[in-house]
């Protein structure tokens, strides 16, 4: 009985295995980008997009500012939820992330208006729950910023606001028409409130920032400092006031693209997704170091021009969720892949 039961041990490591090893350097996992059938698929037309997971909802979100449109990915099928007839709202480079406290999605972006004949760029804070759009109005609020970074943090109640590009002059022959923030902003869910801090990041834009529910860390990675290729592969932790510095990446290297990071708990860790010459590489944090993702298949063919990359891990259906655009000599052509 003793000997039956050595046997079955050792099967059942082996079959762990299989799943996933690691050492030092990188991680072998055992599963597949297989492509999802839907009936229909979100068509971007621009970079201005974002895909949360909605607990709420019990599925994906994907938001087009764009087009205006809201889709939600619920038991492998895309479903349009919101029309631009009735979703009435335009933001430049929304950032949006799921408020686990108040159970709704928060949106920041930023909006053109029309005062005495300028237009003038303000930013703006909306939520969306099973009710529809709604604006939240604050004294307070962060300039207007594009490609900034949000995460919310279960554990203190906030949602953080790191970083972003503010666009100081609109004359074509300044010297700084732009200004590039390090700002900390804090969302409580009713009111924005600046937090300074002695260490944090450097001033940056489109870094990577979501929750860790393994470690129990709000975790910000990389970013660009002035574009296309002057980027960071730094790893930060936001500790409820303050920021901290956990690592410095020399072999992952981010692009001129924002990338995908999200919480994955069949691997216990954050998955990233990086844009290496055309070739998409995934990588994992474990806490301490990024190890590279060897996976026993090839990843979808994407490239440069895949700007409406996204990746979230969809809890209802428990597996990545990869929604791609693709270039190709015949046209556009817009994808949905989940990882089993």
């Amino acid at each position: 009985m003793r000997r039956l039961g050595a046997i079955l041990f050792i099967i059942g490591v082996g079959a762990v295995s299989l799943f996933l090893t690691s050492n030092s350097d990188h991680v072998t996992i055992r599963m597949h980008w297989t492509y999802l059938h839907s009936k229909i698929q979100p068509q971007t037309t621009s970079a201005f997009s974002s895909m949360v997971s909605d607990p709420q909802l019990k599925g994906l979100v994907y938001y087009d500012a764009s087009t205006k449109e809201i889709f939600l990915l619920s038991r492998g099928q895309w479903h349009l939820v919101y029309s631009k007839v009735n979703s009435g709202i335009w933001f430049a480079d929304p950032i949006m992330a799921y408020d686990p406290i108040y159970k709704y999605l928060v949106l920041f972006g930023v909006k053109d208006q029309a005062v005495k004949g300028r237009v003038i760029q303000e930013s703006q804070t909306w939520i969306l729950s099973a009710n529809g759009w709604q604006r939240i109005r604050t004294a307070i609020s962060p300039p207007p910023l594009f490609g900034s970074s949000l995460g919310c943090d279960p554990n203190t109640g906030q949602c953080v606001l790191f970083g972003g590009i503010e666009r100081v002059s609109s004359d074509a022959k300044s010297m700084h028409p732009i200004r590039l923030s390090a700002e900390t902003w804090i969302w409580n869910g009713s009111t924005w409130k600046q937090i300074h801090t002695v260490h944090h990041p450097s001033a940056r834009f489109i870094a990577s920032m979501t929750w860790d529910a393994y470690t129990h860390q709000l975790i910000l990675f990389g970013g660009l400092f002035s574009y296309p290729m002057n980027h960071y592969s730094d790893t930060w932790i936001w500790a409820g006031k303050s920021w901290h510095i956990v690592s410095r990446s020399h072999n992952l290297m981010p692009d001129q693209l924002p990338e995908p990071m999200t919480y994955d708990p069949n691997m216990k860790g954050l998955v990233l997704l990086n844009m290496n010459k055309s070739k998409m590489q995934e990588w994992l944090w474990d806490g301490k170091a990024w190890k590279l993702l060897a996976p026993n298949f090839a990843s979808p063919l994407l490239n440069q021009s895949n700007y409406a990359l996204q990746m979230q891990y969809d809890n209802a259906d428990h597996y990545l969720v990869l929604y791609v655009r693709h270039w190709t000599k015949s046209g556009e052509s817009y994808r949905t892949y989940v990882l089993k």
